[in-house]
């Protein structure tokens, strides 16, 4: 339909939908999800007629890994 964004291609993850759509409605968000070792960027996407308002971003990202003992520390 007029006014419809395909779903975008997000590299290091994928977009979490209803469905089978390849496509969402106009004033629609979308929310997606990274692989690991990176994290979501900062913006949600938005249909606004058939262009999204931010891209669909996944950024390399930090992770802190605790062991046991460093929980003692706490």
């Amino acid at each position: 339909m007029a006014g419809d964004c395909p779903l975008p291609l997000v590299q290091h993850g994928f977009v979490i939908s209803d469905g089978n759509a390849d496509a969402t409605s106009h004033g629609q968000e979308i929310y997606y999800r990274c692989e690991m070792g990176y994290v979501n960027g900062t913006d949600v996407p938005r249909c606004d007629n058939g262009t999204w308002t931010a891209d669909a971003l996944c950024k390399p990202g930090i992770y802190i890994y605790m062991t046991a003992a460093d929980y003692l520390l706490l």
